[in-house]
């Protein structure tokens, strides 16, 4: 005999197969999505970091970066006659932050560079970044996949 059309079983493979990969393709795009949150919560750290650094050369004050690993916070303060808060950043749920020893705090010179080596760690669900602040002053971003 000779069909014209589809079979019910056919046609619901064909719905399934559609199903499959809508599924994946949004999955991907939630992925996607955890990642840029992470790149932009990194990338203001970094900038408020360079902004720090910036100050302390053009006002001759020093300025430092404190961070708060129990509340995933951070301020940008300003050291003068007293600390003055300049800015506060909360991190937003599912991205944490944490440092690589007991120093809570980027401290820059008068000269832009920093007093001693700190890491900071900037972890969300499957991705991290990792920022590293020389004494040199020199801000670098490393990635890192969470296992």
């Amino acid at each position: 005999m000779n069909q014209k059309g589809l079979t019910l079983i056919e046609l619901l493979f064909v719905i399934l197969f559609i199903l499959v990969f809508a599924t994946m393709g949004f999955l991907g795009l939630m992925q996607r999505e955890r990642r840029i949150r992470l790149s932009g919560e990194a990338g203001e750290l970094v900038s408020d970091l360079r902004f720090a650094k910036r100050m302390s050369i053009s006002e001759q004050i020093n300025y430092g970066v404190e961070f708060d690993f129990s509340t995933d916070s951070y301020r940008v303060i300003r050291h003068g006659d007293e600390k003055e808060e300049m800015k506060r950043k909360d991190f937003p749920p599912g991205i944490t932050i944490d440092g690589s020893d007991e120093f809570s705090e980027v401290k820059f010179t008068l000269f832009g560079a920093a007093f001693g080596r700190t890491e900071i760690f900037i972890q969300g669900e499957e991705f991290s970044k990792i920022i590293i602040v020389k004494p040199s002053g020199f801000i670098d971003v490393q990635r890192n996949n969470v296992n």
